[in-house]
């Protein structure tokens, strides 16, 4: 339950269900910064032929460290056999 009350609205903001084009324009700020806005971002550079590597770098480092956490949090847990936090 918990991991549905964070991801749900992060994949709202973040473009999954409504395009930023159709957003306001604070949330459509928002959601760009989330590691789904991040990601839905930059595939829309790369198929529209806009392809610079620092907002690439920048979509992967925004995408990337938040799944290293949660792989290295999750391996923890496991090893501990899902000892209380």
């Amino acid at each position: 339950m918990l991991s549905s009350t964070i991801i749900f609205p992060l994949m709202m903001l973040g473009g999954s269900f409504f395009p930023f084009e159709y957003m306001p324009a604070w949330m459509a700020a928002i959601g760009r910064w989330t590691p789904n806005g991040l990601g839905v971002a930059r595939m829309k550079d790369l198929l529209y032929g806009d392809v610079a590597l620092a907002p690439i770098a920048t979509a992967a480092l925004g995408i990337g460290v938040p799944a290293a956490a949660a792989f290295l949090f999750s391996a923890r847990k496991l090893r501990r056999r899902f000892a209380v936090l």
